[in-house]
């Protein structure tokens, strides 16, 4: 009887062994189960770059003529109604003079290179830094595959004063001043004469000749 009863007992012992791994390995079985990710929401664009600024407009040159100056060695676009007169310079006005002025320190607008033959003096920024007492400005320009340098200021002292523009540059051996005693501002000495603008864009057009 006892034999039996051990028997029994080891029967049902082994019996609770078998469900209990069985329900361990099942546990196990469930807990590897790898989860399903949540869906992941879709990426926010990135900010558009900003436009690119506006590149500067230039003064129209529409209906300009051209004009070369063989003893300044420059050609150079202007408009029509503006007629260059050769001073030594090459020397512009708005009321286009028939005749070259005494000097250089009144009006208008002055194109020379260093082999004119000019004797008198030509008054340049460059030169004259201690009369523009609100400073100069000084920009790098290329013109005609020359890079040169833009000069502008207003003028406080002696003849000529009020707003200026320069250009300098340096090619075929020759030095070249491009000079413009600006118009179309109260402080000018001549309010009528060509813009710095308009100016700026008369020098965008030039080309320097042998």
């Amino acid at each position: 009887m006892r034999s039996d009863s051990a028997s029994r007992n080891a029967a049902i012992l082994t019996a609770v062994l078998l469900l209990s791994m069985t329900a361990a390995c099942g546990a196990a079985k469930a807990s590897s189960t790898t989860p399903t990710p949540s869906p992941t929401a879709p990426a926010s664009p990135s900010p558009s770059a900003a436009s690119a600024v506006a590149p500067f407009t230039p003064v129209a040159t529409a209906g300009w003529v051209s004009y070369a100056s063989a003893v300044n060695h420059v050609t150079f676009r202007h408009p029509a109604d503006m007629k260059p007169l050769e001073c030594g310079w090459v020397y512009i006005a708005p009321n286009n003079p028939t005749s070259c002025p005494l000097g250089d320190g009144f009006c208008c607008i002055f194109f020379r290179s260093s082999d004119n033959g000019e004797t008198g003096t030509m008054s340049l920024i460059s030169t004259n830094l201690s009369l523009y007492t609100g400073g100069v400005q000084r920009t790098s320009v290329t013109v005609d595959g020359v890079t040169g340098t833009r000069l502008s200021g207003t003028q406080t002292f002696g003849m000529g004063v009020g707003p200026q523009v320069e250009y300098d540059f340096k090619t075929g051996g020759r030095t070249y001043n491009l000079f413009a005693y600006a118009g179309g501002q109260s402080d000018s000495v001549d309010p009528v004469a060509p813009s710095a603008a308009v100016f700026d864009q008369i020098v965008q057009t030039a080309t320097f000749t042998p």
